[in-house]
């Protein structure tokens, strides 16, 4: 199975270059291969988690909330860099342009899903399933989609009820109540111990140009630094016994993570048409996982994760295509998530 952890160490640096900073680590094309990279990682977390053997494989199966994290970042950063430049123009037409573009593809995977299950026998009515997509039964995983729905939700209120340019304290406020409200109601954890980052990626529009000044001396270091903080806030947040003590430590974990990454692509840059073509796609690849994880299920370990892996990218293919076509418009082919 290490074979898997050394076949995404290629894929990552292949075709990978090093400067003294690059211009474009948070271009659209940068942060697609990124997130392409981080898509393919948390299908292999999945793996992980239901297979054996190998001696680095099996760590995927403890970093899923890290890298969602990733994914809450670059959401969050990319909902401000819209509100910065177009103002309350945007946040008039967010709902019909931002959170349409996720659900639609969520309630096309929710007709796969229930199709799937139809073939193999199971049989809902109606109002099970209006439940179930609501709460994210039907689609493995999908306690995601629910959760950036709602962290888009609070980052729209947050923006409506203050342009002070204190949007972002009203955006932790409102990510700690629904944390708060997570607990509550005894959702898994991975439903909250991430989503500070979204908060971080609203916030690193602000913060940027102080966060590459403090990137540019001690480089090494301070990625080091990061990668040591992270690991000791994360083992305080698995260690501890109470619930509180774990949001608060992982996604102080996340966030440092985070500024890992974003270190990591200040000074690396990655010109990968493979990962390009993972992140133009990392939403199909997030909800259709779950066919070949965990509902069709071919073979074992290496077997399992290989062909888990080349039938998804098949499905996310054909998925995508007919996304396109059933939901036309200028922005084909251009969805951010």
């Amino acid at each position: 199975m290490d074979l898997f952890a050394v076949l995404l160490a290629i894929l990552l640096l292949w075709n990978c270059g090093y400067s003294d900073f690059n211009q474009e680590y948070l271009s659209k094309d940068n942060s697609r291969i990124i997130k392409g990279f981080f898509s393919i990682l948390i299908v292999i977390h999945h793996i992980a988690q239901r297979t054996t053997g190998g001696i680095i494989f099996p760590a995927f199966g403890y970093i899923g909330f890290l890298v969602v994290g990733v994914f809450f970042f670059y959401s969050g950063y990319g909902v401000m860099v819209q509100y910065e430049l177009k103002g309350q123009q945007y946040l008039e037409r967010f709902f019909g342009k931002r959170v349409w573009k996720v659900l639609k593809p969520y309630l096309l995977a929710n007709v796969v899903y229930l199709l799937i299950d139809y073939i193999s026998g199971s049989r809902y009515n109606w109002d099970e399933i209006l439940k179930n997509v609501i709460s994210g039964k039907i689609v493995p995983f999908s306690w995601f989609v629910i959760s950036i729905i709602v962290l888009y939700g609070i980052f729209w209120l947050s923006c409506i009820l203050t342009r002070s340019r204190r949007e972002i304290l009203l955006i932790v406020f409102g990510l700690t109540v629904y944390c708060l409200m997570c607990m509550k109601m005894h959702l898994p954890d991975q439903w909250y111990v991430s989503v500070y980052a979204f908060a971080l990626g609203c916030g690193f529009c602000r913060i940027r140009e102080k966060t590459e000044k403090y990137f540019r001396t001690g480089y090494w270091i301070k990625l080091f630094l990061m990668l040591a903080l992270t690991l000791i806030f994360v083992i305080a947040g698995k260690t501890f016994p109470l619930e509180i003590s774990e949001v608060i430590f992982c996604n102080a974990g996340v966030i440092c993570f985070c500024l890992l990454i974003i270190g990591i692509t200040m000074r690396f840059s990655f010109h990968n048409c493979v990962l390009a073509f993972l992140g133009e796609n990392n939403y199909e690849i997030y909800l259709y996982q779950g066919i070949f994880v965990s509902c069709i299920v071919i073979g074992k370990n290496f077997v399992y994760a290989a062909s888990t892996v080349c039938l998804l990218l098949a499905v996310v293919f054909i998925m995508r295509r007919i996304n396109i076509h059933m939901f036309p418009g200028k922005e084909k082919g251009k969805r951010q998530v």
